[in-house]
């Protein structure tokens, strides 16, 4: 297993143009490791929800008796 104290000092005889680049590859790393772990929360997320049950939302809206009916603003088209 890879140390700190090794990793830190393979960095110390880097170029600065080379620890720049070790920075940039740090970074990205860091945002790939998140973007996995906000995905495998979001699937977890889904399993978690309960599933639909029909009918669930009876008496919670009501239509007007007149749904059916043409809108006036049509007429010109019928």
């Amino acid at each position: 297993m890879i140390t700190d104290k090794f990793l830190l000092s393979e960095l110390h005889q880097l170029p600065e143009n080379l620890k720049e680049d070790v920075f940039h590859y740090i970074e990205f790393l860091k945002t790939r490791y998140m973007e996995q772990s906000l995905a495998v929360s979001k699937t977890e997320k889904k399993e978690q929800k309960s599933t639909r049950k029909f009918g669930s939302a009876k008496g919670k809206y009501c239509l007007s008796p007149d749904f059916n009916k043409p809108l006036e603003d049509f007429n010109d088209y019928m």
